[in-house]
Order: structure tokens, then sequence, then C-alpha cells
């Protein structure tokens, strides 16, 4: 049964950088016969309404309210209340495309397209992009007023979950924290955040990789900055290594906190060993991490990064990378269970160089850790492999809808 599902963005789509969790899903669907249709903000410079890549996209002009401007009047209004502007753009989107089933991106949005999919009887399906309650309290930590975010945060999740037919996490760590909660296991799917399996990836970028390869030890990081992501230790570590070792570290993205870097960097007298790059195209990134020795995930561990798994490892592991991450708990048990790279302890700047020395000491054994990594994500850590449970998923979205007669709300998928 072929079903009209109707994702749900607080963002625009497509995105700068894309989202790609959101197109990969996306595009699965499509290709098994299913309507995708997407409801994001409109910005100025894009069409109300456009079809791209097979999703027909509905743009509505509502701002979007980030984390930082939480308030309790905002929070009401834009999210937790029945005149919230997405809880009417949302029966509007529903009954204009005669959507089958409900598909919410990520937290915030939960609440207002599920009491909208409740009034109309559809079942909810919430993707749990990212774990809110951990990555508000990070963001805004004990700001001392009465009302606390990441006390609402957990809250609205608490009332949310009570209020959707299945949820879709991105890591088994995840999945474990909602059962730990009282979620029903069988409510849950992992989806997780891995690439698509091109067998010709590394043949593709190796021709390119000279352009970017100096005789130095290359150490690569991928992706958005900010504190969270622990390249103060990777700057860090270099300046503890770096007369033994000719490290150049390489910093693929910009965004949030790179003056500090910079400064940081400048400070511990290795400005000349820091490259940062700046927004880099997606498909533009692969080269830079051909053109590298090993590959880094050096992110801070807490609640959040303990439940939650970033694409560029998997990213790294394909390209035949040896990695070196740290004990943020997924992170730590992909790559232990892969035998692909090293493991240090989150924060410690002298565990990593450690790492970093003993690899650009011992080439050959980084190059068979590389492989392991290589070897798991052909096998297993691949989009061909998430794309089965996506679509396993939603055949059972099709087979309870085509049995229920009257309201589709709690059908249990």
């Amino acid at each position: 049964m072929a079903l009209k599902i109707g994702m749900v963005l607080e963002r625009d789509f497509p995105t700068t950088p894309p989202d790609l969790r959101v197109e990969k899903e996306a595009r699965t669907l499509i290709e098994a016969g299913h309507e995708v249709h997407l409801l994001s903000l409109l910005e100025t410079s894009v069409a109300a309404r456009e079809q791209r890549n097979g999703v027909n996209i509905v743009r509505v002009p509502i701002p979007m309210l980030r984390i930082a401007d939480w308030t309790p009047a905002n929070v009401k209004s834009h999210f937790y209340s029945r005149q919230s502007p997405w809880v009417q753009a949302t029966r509007r989107f529903v009954a204009a495309n005669r959507i089958d089933v409900l598909h919410v991106h990520d937290l915030p949005l939960v609440w207002p397209v599920a009491t909208a999919a409740r009034e109309m009887g559809l079942p909810v399906v919430f993707d749990m992009h990212e774990i809110y309650p951990p990555m508000v309290a990070f963001m805004r930590p004990g700001t001392g007023d009465r009302w606390r975010p990441a006390h609402w945060a957990a809250q609205y999740e608490d009332r949310c979950l009570r209020l959707v037919d299945h949820v879709i996490t991105v890591v088994d760590e995840s999945r474990q924290r909602l059962i730990d909660r009282g979620v029903a296991a069988d409510k849950i799917s992992v989806v997780m955040n891995t690439e698509p399996n091109d067998p010709l990836l590394p043949e593709m970028h190796q021709m390119t990789a000279a352009a970017y390869q100096p005789k130095d030890f290359v150490v690569t990081y991928v992706g958005t900055f900010g504190r969270i992501r622990g390249l103060e230790r990777l700057i860090e570590a270099a300046t503890k290594i770096y007369l033994r070792v000719p490290i150049q570290l390489l910093l693929v993205g910009g965004q949030y906190n790179q003056a500090e870097l910079e400064e940081l960097a400048v400070a511990l007298h290795v400005r000349d060993r820091v490259n940062i790059t700046g927004f880099v195209d997606f498909d533009s990134v692969w080269p830079f991490i051909a053109a590298s020795d090993v590959c880094v995930v050096p992110h801070v561990k807490n609640a959040f990064t303990d439940a939650t798994i970033p694409h560029k490892l998997f990213q790294y592991m394909r390209m035949g990378k040896p990695v070196v991450v740290s004990d943020a708990a997924p992170l730590q048990r992909i790559v232990a269970e892969c035998n692909c790279g090293y493991i240090f302890p989150s924060g410690s700047s002298d565990e990593l160089a450690q790492a970093l020395e003993w690899l650009a000491n011992h080439p050959e054994e980084g190059r068979q850790l590389g492989e392991n990594g290589r070897q798991a994500v052909l096998t297993r850590y691949n989009w061909d492999h998430d794309a089965h449970a996506l679509l396993t998923l939603y055949q059972r979205v099709a087979g309870r809808l085509g049995r229920c007669t009257g309201s589709a709300t709690n059908i249990s998928i």
C-alpha cells in the first residue's frame, strides 16, 4: 500500500548545510513508491511551493523559534498551544495533500503536529534526530530563571512521547534511553545516520586528494563547530606532539566558535598547524577526508552525545581512515566493535595526543584499522541497512492503516 507521507520540519528544505537525514529518508520512501510531501519554513528567496527530487515541498512563513529565544510565552504560543501557527499549518497541509501519516522531525514540532493529527485521525511518527533535554541543558546551563528551558524540554518530551504512535531514534543508546523512560520497545525503530553504500566512493576521490595532501601528518575533523565538539582539546593535543610529529590539523567546517578556536591556536603557538576551511558543501568534503592520515570525533561526553551519532564517523570509516574518537557511548561502542581506531577519555588532550602520536608512528597498523572500518561500513553500517529499517516501519504503517476503520490514532505501529 503506497502512502502519502507528510514530513514536517522546522527549517527550510533543502537546508544549508543540508539535512542529510531528511533527504535520505525522503529519497528512500519515494523510491519505494510512497508520496512524500514536506511542510517546512518559508524563506524570502524561495518559492512557497516546489517539487524537488520528487519531494512536494510546502513552505509556510512561520519564524523559527531558536533555543536561545525560548521563554515561557514564546514556547507556549509557538509550540504548546492549540492556537500555535504550526497546528493551523499542519491542518491545512494535511487537508490539501490528503496525507495518510505525519512524520515530524525533531522534538519542538511534535506537540503541534500531534495535536493536529489527533483531531484528523492520523498516526504520527516522531523522528528524534537530537536529544533535546540534555542538548538544551548544555546550551543554556544554570540560567537562574524560575522557568528552566532544559526542565521544560524534559517535561515536553514526556508529553510528546505519549502522543505519538512510533519513534525513530538515530542510535541504539537513544532507543535504550526511551525504553528506560517507559516507552515500549516495539514502539521504537533505529535508523542511523549512515551513508549510502557507493562502492566507487574512495576511488572517485583519491585522484583529487593530492590537491590537499601536504607532506605532514594530516588529522581531519569534518562538521560544524561548537564547544560540544571538543575541538579545543584537539588543538591542545597538537601542541603536545608537534615538535615530534609534523601534525597538521584540517578542520573542515565552521560556524559558532570558529574565532575562539583560531584565537586558541594563536595563543598556543600552533596557528600555522591549524587549517580551517570554513563552510564546505557536503559533496566537497570527500577529498579532504581522502587526503587525511587520521580522522577525529573529539565530542564532549555528556547525556546528549551519549545518545546520538554523527554522520562524520561513517564518512571517515567509508573512506578507510583510522579514527580517534572520545568515549561518548555510541562512538566508543562502534569503534571498539569494528576495531577501527582509538578511543580517548573525553576532555583529555593528553590521551588524545598519545593516540595521534601512536598512529603517526605506526602507519601500517593505522591502515589496517582504517580497512576494518571500511569493511564494517560495507557490511553493516550503511544506508542500505537503515533504509530497510525505515521501509519496514512504513510497511507496518501501511498494514495497520489498511485494516483500520475510523480514527487511525494510536494504531500501535
